[in-house]
């Protein structure tokens, strides 16, 4: 299925809106503010990505960053009620079950119950450069 990434320049509004929020600016397509990461501060970028998660157990979607480089990544798919949050673990409940991996060119959405099937997801992942 499609995915997008959200924010950047194609999107003057939300540049606006980042550049204009606390501690937040934007620069290659995606927000950053500058944190320490391992003693060092760095620009920490966030890129949002949002789309339908495939018909089966498994949706990919392409991150372009460095692996090593990757902070953290959320991830939240719609069950037809609610959004179910995951933050790369299995959430444990048999009909909201999402594992996330992450590879050095994918986030996988991984082990997905059937009811979060062809539904809506948003994942959020933060990196340095």
């Amino acid at each position: 299925m499609g995915t997008n990434i959200e924010g950047g320049n194609d999107r003057p509004g939300i540049t606006h809106q980042l550049n204009n929020a606390s501690g937040y600016s934007i620069e290659k397509n995606a927000g950053f503010k500058w944190e320490n990461v391992n003693g060092t501060k760095r620009k920490v970028y966030t890129k949002y990505f949002t789309g339908k998660t495939d018909n089966d157990s498994l949706t990919t979607i392409t991150h372009g960053e460095d692996f090593d480089k990757i902070l953290s990544v959320t991830s939240m798919v719609f069950n037809g009620t609610n959004y179910v949050v995951s933050e790369a673990w299995i959430t444990g409940e048999a009909n909201n079950n999402i594992a996330v991996d992450i590879t050095s060119t994918e986030i996988r959405l991984n082990d997905l119950s059937a009811n979060l099937w062809e539904e809506n997801y948003r994942v959020k992942m933060e990196y340095y450069l």
